[in-house]
């Protein structure tokens, strides 16, 4: 952000979630998926303003081929994030927004707080293993079309990107390191993976086992409806 006034956000981003690019592409449907500023200092993830030759200002938004249907089966998420202290106002010190598709929390992944803050609640799934769970890979995609100068592969554990700051300045964000734990990095960094989240509609069906690729897929139904008499509904009622 060249003209934030903030010397660490004009070298090194900035660490407020919900006006991030991230957040914007991870909901975009659109061709570019970072078209819009969101405030007055904000500059898209091209190249100069990204690092690790990461630029994505002119990629498509995360939903864009996402049918529909599917978009509709994923509920809106009422999240909380921390604020960087220097975005603090009124001693409020976290933020609440509602979001299609978001980045896991420090308090998601480990339990962790940030000043106080806890942002939602401590995930089942990474209670279970202090760490195993919490060690992922890259996938096929992002091997594919990694532009980044060290080599990323399928078979090696890589780092992963968490939406909660680092309070105690304006620009750097945790992150889970490649052994599974916690780490912080400055907020324009293009080397780190994501792993977006999203809470699925509970009425929506999933396969019962993955894909040839490892993935379970929503299966799209279609309810028919049909008018009945008065007569006709109580006797299927009563049956």
């Amino acid at each position: 952000e060249e003209d934030n006034p903030d010397a660490n956000r004009r070298r090194y981003g900035n660490n407020h979630y919900s006006i991030s690019n991230i957040d914007q592409f991870l909901n975009s449907s659109e061709d570019a998926c970072c078209s819009s500023k969101r405030h007055e200092y904000d500059e898209p993830p091209t190249e100069g303003y990204v690092s690790g030759n990461t630029e994505y200002a002119e990629h498509h938004g995360f939903l864009r081929y996402f049918d529909g249907w599917e978009i509709d089966a994923i509920d809106d998420s009422t999240i909380t994030t921390a604020l960087p202290d220097c975005d603090v106002q009124n001693d409020e010190h976290f933020e609440t927004i509602t979001r299609k598709v978001f980045l896991p929390s420090i308090t998601n992944i480990f339990g962790k707080t940030i000043r106080g803050v806890s942002e939602g609640d401590y995930w089942d799934y990474f209670r279970r293993d202090m760490y195993d769970d919490r060690v992922t890979t890259p996938n096929y995609f992002a091997v594919e079309n990694s532009s980044i100068d060290e080599e990323v592969d399928e078979d090696n554990a890589w780092y992963w990107l968490l939406r909660s700051p680092n309070a105690g300045d304006g620009y750097a964000v945790q992150c889970v390191d490649r052994d599974g734990d916690y780490d912080y990095c400055s907020a324009y960094s293009g080397i780190l993976g994501v792993r977006p989240a999203l809470k699925i509609n509970p009425e929506i069906l999933v396969s019962d086992e993955p894909d040839d690729m490892g993935y379970y897929d929503v299966i799209q139904t279609e309810i028919a409806y049909e008018d009945v008499s008065e007569d006709e509904l109580f006797s299927i009622l009563t049956k």
